[in-house]
């Protein structure tokens, strides 16, 4: 959407992002099994599986990890889908880093996977007007596992002029 409409854009909260045009140095060889069982039909299984997964990952909260579980069976029939409804651009958004103007806010959990920190970084240094904020002790689903430190991060970047 800030590529897009800029124009529509006043801020951007970014947490845990990917990014389009970013190439995996390595497989992720443990999303393999979940892909496997969707390929095959079984959503519920590959949602079970998803679940499992590192992007998952809550610590130390285990009703947070309840809802996320939850809310992932809720959606096992995303799964099903054979195909993207997403209209990639072209180039793609890691081409095209340096036409964000407004304010961005990068957010990443300190013990996030090691590609979602590199996107970060990515971000952080090819967006003129980004800044990047890791947030101790969150994996991936940062503004779940530490929602506190994540509001006050999110708060205090939105009322910044």
């Amino acid at each position: 959407l800030a590529l897009v409409h800029p124009d529509r854009v006043v801020k951007l909260v970014l947490a845990s992002p990917g990014l389009t045009g970013y190439a995996l140095k390595q497989p992720l060889t443990w999303f393999q099994p979940v892909w496997t069982a969707a390929q095959a039909g079984n959503t519920e299984l590959a949602a079970k599986l998803w679940i499992q997964t590192p992007l998952m990952a809550i610590e130390g909260n285990p009703a947070a990890a309840s809802r996320v579980a939850d809310i992932v069976m809720d959606n096992a029939r995303l799964w099903s889908y054979s195909t993207n409804p997403d209209q990639p651009l072209t180039p793609p958004a890691i081409q095209r880093l340096s036409e964000i103007r407004c304010p961005v806010l990068v957010v990443l959990g300190d013990a996030d996977l090691p590609h979602i920190k590199e996107i970060g970084e990515i971000l952080a240094s090819g967006i003129a007007r980004a800044q990047r904020v890791s947030i101790a002790g969150a994996h991936h689903l940062v503004s779940v596992e530490r929602p506190d430190v994540f509001n006050t991060t999110l708060v205090s970047f939105l009322r910044r002029d």
